[in-house]
């Protein structure tokens, strides 16, 4: 059986909420360890969004993708 992941964005006082909701885990101590390990990766993966989203930068690559630095939030 396979694992199902749905993004969830919701506007939070003009803001951007992105609640992540993943099923279908077995529930033996692999499966509980593995759901565990997934929360850090999708920690990871909204941390990178919002620096891409707010800042011009992918993480990922490690490239800043502004070109007028000037124009980044503070």
């Amino acid at each position: 059986m396979g694992t199902i992941v749905d993004f969830v964005p919701e506007e939070v006082d003009g803001a951007t909420l992105v609640k992540v909701y993943e099923s279908g885990w077995e529930s033996d101590h692999e499966g509980i360890y593995r759901y565990g390990q997934q929360i850090q990766g999708w920690v990871d993966m909204l941390n990178c969004m919002k620096a891409y989203h707010l800042f011009g930068i992918n993480l990922r690559s490690g490239k800043s993708l502004a070109k007028d630095k000037k124009n980044i939030p503070s």
